[in-house]
């Protein structure tokens, strides 16, 4: 019930690392602040999440990416 997420920054940036549900609400922000340039590694107890489909965004200066996370117990 854990969702481990490492990204490395190149430069330091203003984070926003969000999950969403498949229907595009906003159901957590694991992070939102200026991270120094380096390697990030970020935990999220997913205990409260119901099980399903799930979108991780995560947002850095103009750098985006979407993956999915699937909750399975």
């Amino acid at each position: 019930n854990n969702l481990s997420i490492k990204f490395n920054m190149i430069t330091k940036s203003n984070v926003d690392v969000s999950l969403y549900s498949i229907t595009g609400a906003k159901v957590a922000t694991l992070v939102k602040e200026t991270l120094h340039a380096g390697n990030h590694h970020l935990n999220f107890d997913t205990t409260s999440l119901s099980k399903g489909l799930y979108l991780c965004k995560i947002e850095a200066g103009q750098y985006t990416k979407t993956f999915k996370v699937i909750k399975s117990e």
